[in-house]
C-alpha cells in the first residue's frame, strides 16, 4: 500500500513538472505546428506594428576593476521585452499560453554597448525568446563589457569607483523608446577579488535622437590591511614629533629624523601599489605633509641653536622685538627670574648707549674711582644667565614659533586623517 502511495505521488509530480516545462501547453505538437505556421508569414526585417515600447533590466552578475589599466569589466544580463502583435494568438484555441523559440527568427531590438567594447562572441547570440498569446516578447542580452574608467583615489584606500554604462540603439534612432524596467528579482552577484559591488543606478538620456539607458557600477575597493596600516603609520609619526616638541632644541633631531622617515617608507611602500589617477589619496597627501612637519621641525631646532650661538652685537630691532615679546611669554632661561631677564636685556641697551656717548654713559653706568676697574652689573650673574642675551632670548621665541605652528598642522592633519 505504501509502495502503491509513492509510486502515484512520483507520478503525480511528473505529470506536473512535464505541464510546467511544455509552457501550460495541453497539445505540443499540435501548438509547435501552429507556431511554425505564424512564424513562416512573419517578417522578422519590419517593425513590429504600432509604437514600440522597449523595456530593459540589467541583471550585473560580476564586475571588477583593473587598476594596472585603469578599465572596468562587466559581466551582465540585459532582459528586453516588447510587445509585437504579429506574434499573438489565441490561448485558448491554441491551449498554450507561452511558448520559447528561436531569437534568430525574430525582430528583436538593436540594443548595443555605446561607451564600453564587447569582449568575445556578439551578445544574444544562440540564446531564445519568450513569447506570450498577448504577443509580449521577453529576451535576453549577456554581455561582456570592458570600459575605461578615471580612478578618483581620494579616499584610498577606502575608495569606491564609479563606472557609467551606456546603452542604446545604433541605427534605428527613434524608430522605438527605450525605459528602464526594475528587476523583479534580486541580483545575482559574484564577487571575488578586491572589490566589492555595492550599489547599481539607473538612468535614462537622449543621444542623437535616440533613447539611451544607462547604468552606473559603484564597487568599493576592499583593502582593510592598508587603511589600518595608514593609520598606524600616521599615529607613529605623530607621537615621535610630539615627542620631540617635549625635548629641547639640541635632543629633537632623532625623533624628528625617526618620524620623517618612518611616513617616508610608507609613501614608498604605497607608491609602488598606487595606479595611475587624477588625484592622489589623502592619506598620502597627509603623510607627506607629516613628513615635511618632521623635516621643519628638525631644521628649526638646528635654526634655533645657530642664532642662539651668535656672537656679533644684536641689532636694536632684535632687542625691542625681544623685549615686547617677553611680556607676552617668558623668554628667560628656566632658573633665571623674569625680573632679572629684563634686567639682563636693559644693561645691554644700556651698554651699546654707552660706546657711543663715552662720557655721559660712563658717568651714569659706573660711580668707580679713576683707579678702580670697570666691572659692570652683567659679570655679578651667576651661572647661565650671565650668559643669556638678546640673540637667546631670540633663538628660545623663533623656537616656540616653530613648535606652535608644527602642532597646529599636526592637530589639523589628524582632522583631515580621522574624516576621511
Amino acid at each position: 500500500m505504501a509502495s502503491r502511495s509513492i509510486l502515484f505521488a512520483a507520478l503525480l509530480f511528473f505529470v506536473v513538472e512535464s505541464r510546467r516545462a511544455s509552457g501550460s501547453c495541453v497539445n505540443m505538437s499540435l501548438f509547435s505546428t501552429q507556431l511554425d505556421l505564424m512564424l513562416a508569414e512573419y517578417d522578422r526585417a519590419e517593425l513590429p506594428p504600432g509604437p514600440i515600447h522597449v523595456k530593459a533590466a540589467l541583471d550585473v552578475h560580476h564586475a571588477t576593476i583593473d587598476d594596472t589599466t585603469a578599465t572596468v569589466r562587466l559581466l551582465a544580463a540585459m532582459h528586453l521585452s516588447w510587445e509585437d502583435k504579429r506574434l499573438s494568438w489565441n490561448a485558448t484555441t491554441w491551449g498554450c499560453h507561452n511558448s520559447m523559440t528561436s531569437s534568430e527568427k525574430l525582430w528583436l531590438p538593436d540594443v548595443n554597448a555605446l561607451n564600453a567594447v564587447t569582449s568575445g562572441n556578439a551578445a544574444g547570440v544562440g540564446l531564445r525568446a519568450r513569447l506570450s498569446s498577448d504577443g509580449r516578447v521577453s529576451w535576453v542580452l549577456r554581455f561582456d563589457l570592458t570600459s575605461p574608467l578615471s580612478l578618483q583615489l581620494d579616499a584610498w584606500p577606502r575608495d569606491v569607483q564609479h563606472a557609467v554604462f551606456k546603452f542604446g540603439s545604433r541605427h534605428h534612432g527613434a524608430a522605438y523608446n527605450l525605459s528602464v524596467e526594475d528587476l523583479t528579482h534580486d541580483l545575482t552577484v559574484f564577487e571575488s577579488g578586491t572589490w566589492e559591488l555595492t550599489e547599481v543606478t539607473s538612468s535614462e538620456s537622449v543621444w542623437r535622437g535616440g533613447d539611451v539607458l544607462g547604468w552606473t557600477v559603484s564597487l568599493r575597493r576592499r583593502a582593510a590591511a592598508h587603511a589600518l596600516a595608514g593609520g598606524s603609520v600616521l599615529a607613529a609619526a605623530v607621537l615621535l614629533l610630539l615627542g620631540a616638541a617635549l625635548l629641547p632644541p639640541a635632543a629633537r633631531p632623532p625623533l624628528c629624523a625617526a618620524a620623517a622617515f618612518t611616513a617616508a617608507l610608507w609613501l614608498v611602500a604605497a607608491l609602488a601599489r598606487l595606479p595611475a589617477a587624477s588625484s592622489a589619496p589623502l592619506r598620502m597627501r597627509v603623510l607627506s605633509a607629516a613628513c615635511a612637519c618632521a623635516a621643519l621641525l628638525g631644521a628649526g631646532a638646528a635654526l634655533a641653536q645657530r642664532v642662539a650661538a651668535c656672537a656679533a652685537p644684536p641689532p636694536p630691532a632684535l632687542r625691542a622685538l625681544v623685549t615686547s615679546a617677553s611680556g607676552l611669554c617668558q623668554l628667560a632661561p628656566p632658573h633665571v627670574p623674569s625680573l632679572l631677564f629684563f634686567l639682563i636685556i636693559a644693561y645691554e641697551q644700556i651698554n651699546e648707549l654707552r660706546h657711543h656717548c663715552v662720557g655721559a654713559v660712563d658717568y651714569v653706568v659706573s660711580n668707580n674711582s679713576p683707579g678702580e676697574s670697570k666691572a659692570p652689573s652683567w659679570y655679578l650673574l651667576q651661572g647661565s644667565a650671565a650668559e643669556w642675551s638678546a640673540w637667546a632670548a631670540a633663538a628660545q621665541l623663533l623656537d616656540r614659533l616653530l613648535l606652535a605652528a608644527v602642532l597646529f598642522a599636526l592637530f589639523v592633519l589628524v582632522c583631515m586623517f580621522a574624516s576621511a
